[in-house]
């Protein structure tokens, strides 16, 4: 049986104000697979990357799957802008 995964929807703009409202929505995710649904965000800043790095590792260490789905051209310009890509974000790794 296939574990059931957990969506949470980013919002459009994940900047210095969004990171405590970000941190404060992953940190109640319950400890299972989560996918982040990125379609929407318009902008990324480095302390939300910050906060999903952390989750990232969470997830890690627990060997569960932590994934960004339709992720939008923003998002993908944001991370690389910050010299990080979407596969090394998912896995927690900070270098390209």
């Amino acid at each position: 049986m296939a574990a059931v995964v957990e969506t949470l929807k980013l919002p459009a703009r994940l900047d210095l104000k969004a990171a405590p409202d970000l941190y404060d929505s992953v940190a109640a995710l319950p400890e299972k697979p989560v996918q982040f649904d990125a379609s929407a965000v318009t902008y990324i800043g480095a302390n939300c990357v910050q906060v999903l790095l952390a989750a990232a590792g969470k997830w890690g260490e627990k060997s569960l799957s932590y994934r960004f789905k339709s992720p939008s051209d923003a998002f993908t310009d944001g991370l690389d802008k910050l010299g990080l890509s979407l596969d090394k974000l998912e896995l927690g790794v900070t270098t390209k």
